[in-house]
């Protein structure tokens, strides 16, 4: 148990912890820059493209195992960019792609600025603690009430996330015009200060 929480679990502290360390190092920057921000766009391109082409192609030439005398599914587990299990290739194509999407929805909020879609999505951002954690106990726990959290299609898949979407933006905007942060937010902020 031990092992699964902190190594090869669904989400393991000690590969994740990578992502908050990196998460900490992003918010240092000055993302305001457009050097900056020019810099980041290029190197986690680069980055995704490379990491996943290579992981694609070692896949392919070590095929069904016969290179290295493993088998295909030891190829597939080693050599993969998915998260299970949470392989330095995984953490790289994982930090990469949530770099583009930062970088590019910055991007955007900047080209779009006077828009209210845009500043009711960065008032959502400024709960985003509150909401991860709502999206575990409310999201998926209506979902297991319903008895419907497995086995379940797609499309039910992408309605239930954008319903939550759309109810977690909504909630956000109504709790920051009587609040100046989320509940998480506020508690973890007295933690830390």
């Amino acid at each position: 148990m031990i092992r699964h929480v902190l190594f090869n679990g669904f989400h393991p502290v000690i590969p994740w912890a990578a992502f908050l360390v990196f998460g900490m190092w992003l918010g240092r920057l000055d993302l305001g820059q457009p050097k900056i921000r020019i810099r980041l766009l290029l190197v986690a391109s680069l980055s995704l493209l490379l990491v996943e082409f290579s992981f694609s192609q070692l896949r392919q030439w070590l095929g069904n195992g016969d290179v290295w005398a493993m088998k295909s599914e030891e190829v597939t587990f080693l050599f993969s960019t998915s998260m299970i299990p949470p392989l330095p290739q995984y953490l790289v194509s994982a930090g990469s792609s949530a770099l583009l999407v930062i970088v590019i929805c910055l991007y955007i909020s900047q080209l779009f600025a006077g828009n209210r879609l845009v500043t009711w999505l960065c008032q959502t951002g400024q709960l985003s603690l509150s909401i991860y954690v709502g999206h575990v106990i409310f999201g998926l726990g209506v979902i297991e009430a319903m008895g419907r959290l497995q086995n379940q299609s797609i499309e039910f898949s992408l309605i239930c996330s954008a319903l939550f979407c759309v109810v977690a933006l909504g909630l956000s905007v109504l709790w920051l015009r009587f609040f100046k942060r989320g509940p998480l937010e506020s508690v973890f902020r007295k933690f830390v200060s």
